[in-house]
């Protein structure tokens, strides 16, 4: 499952990064996204802005297809759009879909909302306990500036605290350049027993070049063993 460590943490920006290294490399990949909240209208129809953003970095030669169960309209925690909307969440339906996709494909890159400590259905249902339900890990995405190190190792503590498993954590928006960015990174690695990666921000968002991008940041052997399951050793 890939979350962050709060909003506006760009979780989808590397997601689609992450799904399309994998594509690229041969393997079959789906991209689900169980809810969106703060749907947008197009062409009279509520669609999923992160799963169209993905579909734009989908390519012929690095295919990825995406999945969305359901998608709120209002841009607010996924219990209350869904209350907003009188909508009951199946957890179970969820569930099943994973466990369809999983038979289908080689990976499937699973997009969360916001953070782990995010109710999905109120007083049943957190984000932490559906991670749980499909035996996912928890890829963490954070912001490389200023504040990530509190942000990033409480946000490490509640996984741990929930029996969750953060094998990686992708430090966002990083710049070599910042002092503070390196800093950042190097305290992170000593504080949390995670593979710590980084990437840059892109100064544009065409598609094509952002594959570019995401080629350059995130074609790495060990992210994909930790993606994949499998030992880049061998």
């Amino acid at each position: 499952m890939i979350s962050a460590t709060g909003t506006d943490i760009g979780k989808t920006y590397v997601t689609a990064g992450l799904a399309y290294t994998l594509a690229k490399q041969g393997k079959k990949v789906a991209y689900y996204k169980p809810i969106q909240s703060g749907g947008e209208e197009q062409n009279k129809q509520l669609v999923a802005p992160d799963v169209e953003f993905v579909k734009s970095i989908s390519h012929k030669d690095a295919s990825i297809d995406c999945y969305n169960t359901y998608c709120f309209r209002e841009p607010v925690s996924p219990h209350l759009a869904a209350e907003m909307e009188q909508v009951e969440m199946d957890i179970h339906h969820i569930i099943k879909t994973y466990d369809y996709l999983q038979e289908h494909y080689d990976v499937v890159m699973v997009e969360g909302a916001g953070g782990l400590a995010v109710p999905l259905i109120r007083g049943k249902i957190w984000l932490y306990d559906l991670i749980k339900r499909l035996f996912l890990d928890v890829v963490m995405v954070a912001d490389a500036g200023v504040g990530t190190l509190n942000h990033t190792l409480q946000a490490y503590a509640f996984a741990k605290s929930k029996g969750l498993k953060v094998p990686l954590i992708v430090l966002n928006r990083y710049d070599e350049n910042k002092p503070a960015h390196v800093d950042n990174k190097r305290i992170i690695n000593e504080e949390i027993p995670a593979e710590v990666f980084t990437m840059g921000s892109s100064p544009l968002e065409e598609p094509n070049h952002l594959r570019k991008h995401y080629t350059h940041w995130l074609d790495n052997k060990d992210i994909l063993a930790i993606l994949t399951g499998e030992d880049c050793h061998e």
